[in-house]
């Protein structure tokens, strides 16, 4: 065969290959990304600072555009599939089965995350590790939010209905919209068919057209993944990753041992082989990473559940929007790890009963937390003021927080993948 007919065929057979694997289009974009984001860094100072922040908002556009896109449609979807989900449940004892199991599984993962970020953290001791920073606390630091007493926690449980469901929505109050949907659902499954049918197929046609749109979002997808990571990787700096290494390397550690708990309850709950469910989500793992968003992939990991995993529809259109707001395991462990790592910084020691408290409010404010990029500082920073650490030290770990976010975002987004087949086994 010649060279020119096998070349030809060659490359047929790679854009064949790259249009059916979106992730390793993913991949690909992300890796070029990296690569753009050292060369435009200021480690290599090859570019003028202004040029670079000029030439990375110009990248960053298709990024913007794709979360903008999946950000637009995420209230009317969250509502319609909650609602269908709950539904198609067919009774109401199928869905309090399904709510007590999921709101049950979600606590007792997310302690599990935690525990692992304390032993760790108390193990490797990463605070101890590194000499005092100076020049690193200049960022803005979020003013922590005062930890509710328990004569609080009825007033905040009834925060959690709204008084204005309209409100709550254009506001993008998740938790809200949540418990309306629910409430909205259960009322409907409650009256007759003739009733309910003319709004479910109302609700119907809205999940319909917003998939549409995220098929429209997916298109962008490899040049989101580049423009977002040149973006990120171009504000971190070597050094800064050097010095904070061991604190990095604890969080990561956490995190892979999160993913060794997920594989565990696959096998063990689901039924399921661990190395093909990873392989099945490794594209949504990737967009999760980048985006740095477990909302804005969210209509995503369901099209992800329903069609790549066989998850039951309305299974997946449950358990994904709720699971997007109230389940944060990799950010739970990220907090206690830091909470931790500044404790040894500042040369806190925290006994028995901080470590408890520790324990029980990053669960606490894990659920409920908005599933938007870096919300985790702020919850952090409520933290550290229930212990008496200086919020102040945010800034020593700020710099390297928005890979780390990256990075617990794709744990996020696969324990509510995780619990979907659980749920979908458990059914």
């Amino acid at each position: 065969m010649p060279v020119f007919e096998k070349r030809t065929l060659l490359s047929a057979k790679i854009f064949r290959h790259l249009k059916e694997k979106l992730w390793l289009k993913i991949l690909i974009g992300m890796a070029a990304g990296i690569l753009a984001g050292i060369l435009l860094g200021s480690d290599l100072s090859l570019v003028n600072p202004d040029v670079t922040q000029l030439t990375i908002s110009w990248l960053a556009i298709p990024g913007f555009l794709f979360i903008g896109l999946l950000q637009m449609i995420m209230i009317p979807l969250i509502f319609s599939s909650i609602i269908l989900g709950i539904c198609s449940a067919e009774n109401l004892e199928n869905v309090k089965k399904l709510g007590i199991r999921t709101v049950i599984y979600f606590v007792l993962t997310t302690f599990a995350a935690v525990t692992i970020g304390i032993v760790l953290a108390l193990w490797l001791k990463p605070g101890k590790s590194i000499i005092p920073l100076n020049g690193l606390q200049n960022s803005k630091i979020p003013n922590p939010a005062s930890i509710p007493t328990l004569g609080q926690y009825p007033e905040l449980f009834m925060s959690f209905f709204p008084k204005n469901p309209f409100l709550s929505i254009t506001q993008g109050e998740m938790l809200n919209v949540i418990v309306f949907s629910v409430l909205i659902g259960i009322a409907i499954l409650s009256v007759s068919k003739d009733l309910s049918k003319p709004i479910l197929e109302i609700l119907n046609s809205v999940f319909q057209i917003s998939m549409k749109i995220v098929n429209w979002a997916m298109a962008l997808t490899p040049f989101a993944v580049f423009g977002l990571m040149a973006k990120a990787i171009s504000s971190i700096g070597a050094e800064l990753l050097i010095t904070l290494g061991v604190y990095m390397s604890t969080v990561l550690l956490g995190l892979i041992s999160v993913l060794g708990m997920y594989s565990l309850i696959l096998i063990l709950m689901a039924r399921r082989n661990p190395i093909q469910f990873f392989a099945k989500i490794a594209s949504l793992q990737l967009l999760a990473f980048s985006t740095s968003s477990s909302a804005a992939v969210m209509p995503v990991s369901i099209q992800t559940a329903t069609e790549d995993l066989g998850v039951k529809k309305n299974i997946a259109e449950f358990i994904i929007p709720v699971g997007a707001t109230v389940n944060m395991d990799g950010t739970a462990l990220y907090q206690a790890v830091a909470t931790i790592f500044l404790a040894q910084y500042y040369g806190i020691d925290l006994g028995p009963a901080q470590l408890v408290f520790l324990l029980f409010s990053t669960v606490g404010a894990s659920i409920g937390t908005p599933s938007t990029p870096g919300i985790g500082i702020v919850i952090l920073a409520t933290i550290l003021a229930g212990l008496g650490i200086p919020t102040e030290g945010i800034g020593i770990i700020l710099g390297v927080d928005r890979f780390l976010d990256m990075c617990r975002t794709a744990i996020n987004v696969t324990g509510d993948l995780t619990a979907s087949c659980v749920m979908d086994r458990m059914s």
